[in-house]
């Protein structure tokens, strides 16, 4: 091969690994913050499609594509105590998050080929996007899920989300689903990089009859240089009113199972010995005396050519009769010996 050749090939096999750990170019108007219209929001900026399903319409809607067992959850879960949000603890990426449209985030390039969207604390906090990679076979499950994202282009980029746990809701009125749900967020730069669309596709196959999709918008705003402080549910003068409410209706409950649990503290037992249980006599009926009698199998005697036929496919080979011997060499032959018996030999007669 000649030198430029080899030259050649040793290059490209230098620039593999490289391309294969390549940092995606996130294109610059992604990046910043993005403010919503409000929890309530309600109106498109002007020239756009209208919000589908806004979050007042979306939590009438979804009872409508849960299947039966998730809806029986729906009506089992106590919004007072099963709520984790209202306890300042996790709640999914749908509360209020991007369901809502309220609030915002922001969009940070990360270190390891990583899209870092930071929403608020009391939203879906810290979600890491991985760019141009496959979901892990075997993914944890977590209440964000796993976000694998590319970009279209440079305007749109398409987040697939998998690996969820079964612990939050689609939306805050306790709206079920399973750990196979799959989410799909597509962002639409517009209006000179102004504007952002979100467009959500949700599907689970056990909990969903179908999927359904809803659209939010975002608008780019300054950067803050530096962040606020949130308060989880604060009421004056009680500054954990919903914690406090939460913890005294388990406490209540608790105390309701336990008192369940007392009742049973003096379940009386027999006292002194206890009598062995009686010994088993063998029956005085022969066994099998009151079997129904076994029914006659009438005897069907075989015609001479299939009781052939059972000889062959049994392996019984029996000489024809009027067929000659074989004679040549190496071939089997047949020994006069009495009928069903075979006799095979390699010698000529």
């Amino acid at each position: 091969m000649p030198a430029f050749g080899q030259r050649a090939i040793l290059s490209l096999l230098l620039l593999l690994p490289a391309a294969a750990h390549a940092q995606t170019k996130i294109p610059a108007a992604f990046l910043g913050t993005w403010a919503g219209g409000g929890i309530g929001a309600n109106n498109a900026p002007a020239g756009t499609p209208p919000i589908e399903l806004p979050y007042q319409e979306l939590d009438k809607k979804l009872g409508d594509f849960l299947v039966p067992w998730a809806f029986a959850q729906h009506e089992a879960l106590e919004w007072n105590t099963d709520d984790t949000g209202q306890a300042c603890k996790l709640d999914g990426m749908f509360r209020p998050g991007a369901a809502t449209g309220g609030g915002g985030f922001r969009f940070v390039e990360a270190a390891g080929n990583k899209l870092y969207q930071v929403w608020g604390v009391d939203e879906r906090g810290l979600a890491r996007i991985y760019l141009d990679s496959p979901h892990p076979r075997n993914v944890a499950l977590t209440w964000n899920g796993d976000s694998r994202g590319r970009f279209e282009g440079d305007g749109t980029l398409v987040v697939d989300i998998t690996g969820f746990n079964a612990k939050s809701w689609l939306e805050s009125d306790r709206w079920a689903h399973s750990e196979e749900l799959h989410v799909i967020e597509r962002y639409r730069l517009f209006g000179n990089g102004e504007y952002l669309q979100l467009r959500t596709f949700v599907d689970d196959r056990l909990a969903l009859k179908a999927p359904y999709t809803f659209t939010r918008y975002y608008r780019k705003v300054a950067d803050a240089t530096e962040g606020g402080e949130g308060v989880c549910n604060q009421n004056v003068p009680e500054d954990d009113l919903w914690s406090q409410r939460r913890n005294k209706l388990l406490s209540d409950h608790d105390a309701k199972f336990a008192a369940f649990v007392a009742t049973y503290n003096d379940e009386p037992l027999p006292q002194g010995s206890i009598p062995p249980p009686p010994r088993a006599t063998a029956s005085a009926v022969p066994l099998g005396a009151n079997a129904p009698a076994a029914k006659a199998v009438p005897t069907i005697p075989p015609q001479a050519a299939d009781s052939a036929k059972l000889r062959a496919l049994a392996g019984v080979y029996e000489p024809v009769p009027g067929r000659p011997r074989p004679t040549q060499p190496g071939r089997r032959i047949w020994s006069s010996i009495p009928p069903g018996t075979a006799w095979w030999s390699d010698r000529s007669a």
